[in-house]
């Protein structure tokens, strides 16, 4: 199954802005992200058997993703934004890049932790495709949800919320 991974560029990062004595709580806190990710995508894989991870390169839930899927052995598909030819800028907001990973990699499922309104527009995209997606919460601090079988295609569901 080709899945896409998405979400808040915010998963896994501590915050920069936090006092000294208030760093090391940062810094576990995004250590409980990452391993909320990696323990979804395991569950999730061991039971659909992912063949392909698409996901862009910008950081976050994305990088965590990608990085997940090569350390077990699954092929990715890694989206960057296009950059213009001459000044090696990015030509191509995140909103255009969501969108043609959706056209390009065909996913069957999307697996995203957190939003905003990137992701938000991505997931509206993809119910019009009738592509299933999950929404986690990686903030929560809760254990990861246990997988359940996939849903017809078409019903998006919002899997933090329902637990």
């Amino acid at each position: 199954m080709k899945v896409l991974v998405c979400g808040s560029r915010n998963v896994g990062r501590s915050s920069e802005n936090v006092h000294v004595s208030l760093s090391g709580q940062e810094v576990a806190k995004a250590g409980a992200q990452r391993d909320f990710v990696s323990s979804t995508l395991t569950i999730l894989h061991s039971e659909c058997r992912f063949s392909l991870v698409i996901a862009g390169d910008e950081g976050g839930a994305e990088r965590l993703g990608l990085h997940w899927a090569q350390r077990n052995g699954i092929p990715t598909m890694a989206v960057a934004r296009k950059k213009g030819v001459l000044l090696q800028k990015k030509v191509e907001d995140i909103k255009e890049r969501n969108l043609r990973m959706l056209r390009e990699g065909e996913p069957q499922l999307i697996v995203c932790f957190g939003e905003g309104e990137n992701t938000s527009r991505l997931l509206a995209a993809a119910q019009a495709k009738g592509i299933e997606a999950l929404l986690f919460d990686p903030f929560a601090g809760a254990p990861p949800p246990r997988a359940e079988a996939p849903r017809p295609p078409g019903v998006v569901t919002s899997a933090a919320r329902a637990r």
